[in-house]
């Protein structure tokens, strides 16, 4: 009487484990790379609104007299800490053109941008809107 041995097939072969693994791997990173670039866009988008915002109400500031320094280089917004600048070129009749920039501080972007222009003295005789 000769014995056989017989061979249950329960698991799965290191070969499959591998492939399964390398496809897996081949679905994910593009998943990963598209959730980093969705959070990074998100951050970037958060900043901008956030020196848009700022330099809003600087401008608003400015036209109410209560802003009259050109340079603020600590302007906490949301944990994230800002420099703005402050440029008034004269023009004719009064009028001045206002910048004003609004950059996070350490960081290599470009600052926001928003310029205007105002006649300090617009308001001041109480006249009627046209």
């Amino acid at each position: 009487m000769t014995m056989r041995l017989k061979l249950k097939e329960n698991g799965f072969s290191l070969i499959e484990v591998i492939v399964s693994i390398a496809i897996l791997a081949m679905v994910a990173i593009p998943v990963f790379g598209s959730l980093y670039s969705s959070l990074n866009a998100d951050r970037t988008s958060a900043v901008l609104t956030e020196e848009s915002t700022i330099a809003q109400n600087i401008a608003e500031g400015i036209k109410s007299g209560d802003i009259t320094t050109k340079r603020i280089d600590g302007y906490s917004l949301n944990d994230r800490v800002y420099k703005i600048g402050i440029d008034e070129i004269p023009k004719d009749n009064g009028i001045s053109l206002y910048n004003i920039n609004v950059k996070l501080k350490d960081s290599d972007r470009d600052p926001y941008l928003l310029a205007f222009f105002y006649k300090s003295d617009a308001l001041s005789d109480g006249g009627s809107m046209r």
